[in-house]
């Protein structure tokens, strides 16, 4: 997990959340803090999870996530 601050469109900096591997959470984060420094806005930064695993929920509002964790379809796996 990787704790992200962002800008968002209102100006404000927020606390985002991405579920990513712990190998990848400390440059995530980096470039999140880049992202930070240029002020480029991010409207949402939410696990999945919080739009109840539905991904057309998530990219209807504009969220920026990572790992989503589900099932293959058509299989136990």
């Amino acid at each position: 997990m990787a704790t992200c601050p962002r800008p968002r469109f209102d100006g404000e900096v927020h606390a985002g959340v991405l579920i990513v591997d712990s190998q990848w959470a400390e440059a995530v984060a980096g470039t999140f803090d880049g992202l930070l420094e240029a002020g480029f806005p991010i409207k949402s930064v939410r696990p999945v999870s919080d739009y109840n695993a539905d991904d057309d929920r998530s990219m209807a509002d504009n969220n920026t996530s990572g790992f989503n964790c589900r099932p293959v379809g058509g299989s136990n796996r």
